[in-house]
């Protein structure tokens, strides 16, 4: 299309400040980048939405071109979402959520903070890294309010639809490593065996060719579901018409997990002594590092509707600590205090 066939995009004066600058430096090339964009294809406006995929917000993506841009636009400070940071760069870095079994050393000495999501995490972080406390902040997760309770038709059709009409447990851990699979399909073997349920497993989470493997000769195959990861809100359907959540690993990825199935009236089996504890208190229920005993609690919550229930209402009070503005307030003290 010739540049005089191209349309001026239809901006709200709110877009045309961004657009202009009156919010910032970032701000303006935002909104620049979106509108070239938009009149490059003939777009009318832009439009809401509810959530995007936001690349570039690690060292590793972005590079020391990403950090010469950071400059450009007098960026204070730059948060990685990884466990990299540069070399090269003058501006005070954090990394957020770092695996310390990833993290090389010359990018802990460089990083003026790291961000981790509990005291948990960070008394793990400080042992392996041998670094003091004062390097790691805790920021906790918050809960995604998409994630609620639904109405009883709408828990019925999510059923229908992935798992045959009948209740089930829901995990939505990444499994790294294939023992943690085999381990939670051990503790539902035991589960199945006890009480000759109809009860279905459903995993969310990619099914590659080694888990294909490994489920082909399950006993219980027939009553354990793949799924892959969904859109946000077909996501929080799932999590609500669960019959609970079983969170069997510990990784900082994966622990809003279990806020979001308070949330949303789900009750929460998981290991005992790890982050969870500090997030869920006694609105879960805690397995030893055990399969047998992952098995064991879950027969309990099958047996005790009571005990359900009670789990269910602390929950509802207990998410109510882990809020957005809580999360936001607690990293931007961090980020205050690294700039003064």
């Amino acid at each position: 299309m010739d540049q005089e066939e191209r349309k001026k995009m239809l901006l709200t004066h709110e877009e045309e400040k961004g657009l202009s600058g009156e919010y910032g430096d970032a701000m303006s090339i935002a909104y620049r980048i979106l509108v070239a964009i938009g009149e490059a294809t003939n777009a009318e406006k832009l439009v809401p939405i509810n959530w995007a995929h936001v690349s570039g917000v690690n060292y590793n993506t972005i590079g020391d071109s990403g950090l010469e841009f950071l400059k450009k636009i007098s960026a204070d400070i730059f948060i990685s979402a990884g466990n990299f940071c540069s070399m090269k760069a003058s501006l005070p870095q954090y990394i957020l959520m770092p695996d310390p079994h990833r993290l090389k050393q010359v990018y802990v000495q460089k990083a003026q903070r790291m961000i981790v999501g509990s005291e948990w995490e960070k008394s793990k972080l400080k042992a392996a890294l041998k670094i003091p406390g004062s390097k790691i902040e805790v920021v906790y997760p918050f809960v995604n309010e998409k994630f609620s309770p639904i109405e009883p038709e709408k828990r019925e059709a999510i059923k229908n639809k992935y798992s045959q009409g009948r209740e089930y447990f829901l995990c939505t851990n990444s499994f790294h490593r294939p023992e943690d699979l085999i381990n939670l399909l051990k503790a539902f073997s035991h589960f199945k065996k006890r009480q000759q349920s109809s009860f279905q497993l459903l995993l969310v989470t990619a099914q590659d060719a080694s888990i294909k493997e490994k489920i082909a000769n399950y006993k219980y195959r027939n009553d354990v579901a793949f799924i892959e990861p969904n859109p946000i809100e077909e996501a929080a359907a799932i999590t609500a018409a669960a019959y609970a959540l079983v969170f069997p690993i510990i990784t900082s990825e994966d622990t809003s997990s279990v806020l979001h199935a308070m949330n949303s009236a789900v009750p929460v089996i998981t290991i005992n002594h790890s982050s969870i504890n500090e997030m869920a208190g006694d609105a879960a229920m805690y397995a030893e590092d055990d399969i047998k005993d992952m098995g064991e609690k879950m027969m309990h919550l099958y047996k005790d509707e009571t005990l359900r229930f009670q789990l269910i209402e602390k929950g509802k009070e207990r998410v109510k600590n882990f809020t957005i503005e809580r999360s936001a307030s607690q990293l931007w003290r961090s980020v205050i205090n690294a700039l003064n």
